[in-house]
């Protein structure tokens, strides 16, 4: 992704997008789907603040997650670390 690109995601983190809204629906959906092929590990590419992330590894995926946005990485690390998830998006 482009530079602006990057930057376009960190000003709508920084202005609270996403902040402490709930995950969306389709990720009990995900781990339904997971569960059926066996499929135990990925790559979450866009994890943003990881309010989709979080549920994804607490349902027992072991995810890799990426974002561009360092405006979102860090509130991903705060719930990370203080919920006992050894798990960061980078």
């Amino acid at each position: 992704m482009s530079t602006a690109g990057a930057a376009s995601w960190d000003k709508e983190y920084a202005s609270g997008r996403y902040h402490r809204e709930p995950p969306v629906a389709f990720v009990a959906d995900i781990l339904a789907a997971a569960g059926q092929v066996g499929v135990t590990s990925g790559l979450y590419i866009g994890c943003g603040n990881g309010r989709n992330y979080e549920p994804l590894v607490r349902g027992g995926l072991d995810l890799t997650g990426l974002d561009v946005s360092q405006v979102a990485q860090p509130e991903t690390g705060q719930w990370t670390q203080w919920e006992g998830i050894w798990h960061a998006c980078q």
